[in-house]
């Protein structure tokens, strides 16, 4: 009797769920779409998206219907992901209506959320435009040579920017407890009490709805701004703090490699692939990690591969041959007359040459100048006595292409084999791994 009583209340339990469960329902009047043209939804998924639904629109009107509520978060609608609009999904049933091309036009009804994120579209858009022209009023004012009497006007006035933009994002969140809105814009209320370690929450790295839209990418470019040292070495020990701090195999953790990777694509393209390795490692069957690495440029030959050789001219029109060189320890060095970290970096290659020669250390130099005469003049200026080729293409350069070389000064240790043993070793560190690999060697 009691069995078939909790039974019954199980049933009926579950009667009264499906009761109450309520379909989310999107219906949209959206200008500027062809009749009969397919409508897609987009799920973002840190700065990359994915087509999760489809529909057709008649005359501009079509709607979207879940059983359930969707996964809350960061979505697209449109006819493709560049003309589309970015807007909530998950909890809410609305109407949208207004102009596609144009996505601040667009109305929605019934939805809390949206409503408070176009505002926060709005407001961070119309900051950005008065900060710019201040920034713009600013140079006018240093060209003219005043920059000295009207510097601090311009500061306050950016400071003034800064703290209307914290009390709307405090408004905004306390106002609206529960709403996803709410909880994107506390990650970017300017704190000035947190530190390298605090400045990403707890929250940020283990609530799932943080990974639904760009907003970690957000965070990590202020990271790199504010803590990281602007070298290489600091940007790639940073990105693999940034891993560490997420659990492996999650969604964070994912999120995190495709923010990196969109980070170091603008700014240090050349170890684009020291991320996207590490991130096919953790993640090779993920469908983001393959759609993007399809997108990506080649990756430059890896450390323990064979060096491709290069055939190119001398500065006497001889034609040399990286391979020729076979049997030494040779640094393949990309660079130009024109490139200011180039020259300024000759002088540790210099010293370097000097030092490490008498034990077989070779330097080959190539050049991405189109001008002759600027060439050999820098040669002879920097003092680089050891072997250069180019065939003055500039970035065409076929040595460039081999080497995927997409930013300069770039530079790669090849082994007596033919290997290539490191890249981009600069300064000390050139000096540091040359003693270790020639002196210490031959002691032994």
């Amino acid at each position: 009797m009691v069995q078939r009583l909790f039974v019954i209340i199980l049933l009926v339990l579950i009667c009264f769920h499906t009761a109450m469960a309520q379909p989310v329902v999107i219906h949209a009047k959206l200008d500027n779409i062809n009749n009969n043209q397919p409508v897609f939804i987009y799920r973002l998924f840190g700065p990359e998206s994915l087509k999760v639904d489809s529909t057709i629109a008649i005359d501009g009107l079509f709607s979207f219907q879940y059983p359930d509520s969707l996964p809350r978060g960061f979505y697209k609608i449109g006819v493709d992901e560049n003309k589309s609009v970015t807007l909530i999904l998950g909890r809410e049933s609305f109407n949208m209506e207004g102009d596609l091309s144009q996505p601040l036009s667009i109305q929605y009804k019934n939805s809390a959320e949206n409503k408070l994120f176009k505002e926060f579209a709005a407001f961070n858009r119309h900051m950005q435009m008065t900060n710019q022209k201040i920034i713009q009023k600013a140079q006018i004012i240093s060209i003219s040579g005043e920059k000295d009497k009207e510097s601090n006007h311009f500061q306050n006035q950016i400071d003034s920017l800064k703290r209307e933009q914290a009390i709307f994002y405090q408004k905004l969140s306390e106002e609206n407890p529960g709403l996803l809105i709410s909880k994107i814009v506390r990650t970017f209320i300017l704190r000035t009490d947190l530190s390298k370690e605090t400045f990403f929450s707890a929250e940020e790295l283990s609530d799932i709805e943080f990974t639904r839209g760009d907003m970690l990418l957000g965070k990590i470019n202020q990271y790199y701004q504010r803590y990281v040292p602007r070298n290489i070495e600091g940007w790639l020990a940073a990105a693999d703090q940034l891993v560490a701090k997420t659990k492996a195999g999650s969604a964070h953790r994912e999120v995190i490699y495709l923010s990196l990777i969109s980070l170091f694509m603008k700014g240090a393209p050349d170890n684009l692939w020291d991320v996207a390795d590490k991130y096919g490692n953790d993640f090779p069957q993920s469908k983001h990690y393959l759609d993007l690495v399809s997108t990506l440029p080649p990756p430059a030959p890896r450390v323990g591969e064979q060096a491709p050789d290069i055939i190119l001219p001398d500065q006497h029109g001889v034609i040399q041959k990286l391979s020729a060189l076979r049997g030494s320890y040779v640094l393949v060095d990309f660079w130009a007359s024109w490139c200011g970290p180039c020259r300024r970096e000759n002088p540790n290659v210099v010293r370097a040459y000097l030092k490490f020669k008498k034990y077989g250390f070779k330097v080959l130099g190539v050049s991405l100048d189109h001008n002759k005469e600027k060439w050999l003049a820098a040669i002879e200026k920097d003092q680089l006595m050891w072997g250069h080729i180019s065939d003055l293409k500039g970035w065409k350069s076929e040595g460039a292409a081999k080497y995927q070389v997409r930013s300069i000064p770039a530079s790669f240790l090849v082994d007596p084999q033919g290997k290539i043993i490191a890249k981009n070793l600069r300064g000390p560190v050139l000096d540091s791994t040359l003693e270790k690999l020639l002196i210490n060697a031959s002691k032994n």
